[in-house]
């Protein structure tokens, strides 16, 4: 499932109702910044582990370096490759669903 939140506070308030496998955070949102976002919702339980990947129009290596030490696995700049982006959601939903398998053993 694909939820499509138009700012920080209702894309926070969804994934605390519903918590996703993977966020896709856009840096620039209408009320907040992506890393603020990205605080705000590590800031619920539900939502410490998940990984976080920043979307953005910003190029550049201190951006990408910035961001992973803020708590992003990764930093996509747009336009994004769909074909990359699929794959690389695919990847990380397969890594997500395995740690999940391995908790759920004794």
């Amino acid at each position: 499932m694909l939820n499509v939140a138009r700012n920080g506070a209702s894309a926070i308030r969804d994934a605390v109702a519903r918590p996703p496998d993977l966020f896709l955070l856009d840096m620039n949102l209408p009320d907040m910044n992506g890393f603020d976002l990205l605080t705000a919702l590590r800031a619920h339980d539900c939502l410490k582990h998940v990984p976080a990947v920043m979307v953005t129009a910003t190029a550049g290596a201190e951006h990408a370096d910035a961001a992973r030490a803020r708590g992003f696995v990764g930093y996509w700049t747009k336009p994004l490759d769909v074909d990359q982006t699929l794959n690389k959601i695919d990847e990380w939903l397969a890594e997500v669903h395995r740690g999940r398998s391995s908790e759920q053993r004794p």
